[in-house]
């Protein structure tokens, strides 16, 4: 019996020595579907993510969706023709945002945007182009107030849709106790062998005649 205690006691001793994980920081960046990085990702969400770009000179903070880019308004561009040509205008409704206006619009992730310090105008339109769609959507109504936005450049090409976000590496890893549930179940399952031999022995024959 004092040999089984004993290794019973070493069992226990080793199993419940702490299990170690790891905790990686991490930083991220954006890729294309053809795994060409678009840049480095400063906000994070379970469906989308922020990639600052400088376009042509242009400041944007790109949205970046799974199947198309946007800016972090989602801004519509209008236009006071009907087909979409012409000076486009946004909503950049307030004078103290730090950034120029600029959207992101069409399947072609084009980049339209205009200088921070301009007056703002109301206009007429009579159609709209929207993030993701290449559709030159029919609408009338005003804007005010409107702010001029110019086109830039398309986004796509050169990066590829779908996009994705992966890590870039771990600066330091932290090494933490994790719960060993496997090493719970051995000393478990021990000791449960050991308490059913205790009780076969005390209820042997020669364990009853020298009790009487």
């Amino acid at each position: 019996m004092r040999s089984a205690l004993l290794s019973l006691t070493v069992l226990a001793s080793i199993v419940a020595l702490p299990a170690f994980s790891q905790i990686e920081p991490t930083t991220y960046e954006a890729v294309d579907a053809t795994g060409k990085v678009i840049g480095p990702v400063t906000t994070i969400t379970s469906d989308r993510g922020i990639v600052p770009l400088v376009v042509d000179g242009h400041l944007i903070p790109v949205l970046l969706n799974r199947n198309f880019l946007d800016s972090t308004r989602s801004s519509l561009i209008y236009f006071a023709s009907t087909d979409c040509s012409g000076q486009g205008y946004i909503d950049w409704s307030s004078p103290s945002f730090i950034l120029g206006p600029y959207a992101i619009v069409t399947s072609s992730n084009s980049v339209y945007a205009g200088p921070r310090d301009q007056p703002r105008i109301s206009i007429d339109y009579r159609s709209a182009l929207a993030p993701g769609s290449d559709e030159c959507e029919a609408v009338i109504g005003n804007l005010f107030p409107a702010s001029a936005v110019s086109f830039v450049r398309n986004l796509n090409p050169p990066f590829q849709p779908p996009f994705d976000i992966r890590a870039t590496g771990a600066p330091s890893a932290v090494s933490v106790p994790a719960v060993g549930l496997t090493g719970l179940a051995i000393l478990a399952s021990a000791l449960t062998v050991l308490a059913f031999r205790r009780m076969r022995a005390a209820r042997s024959p020669q364990n009853v005649s020298r009790s009487l």
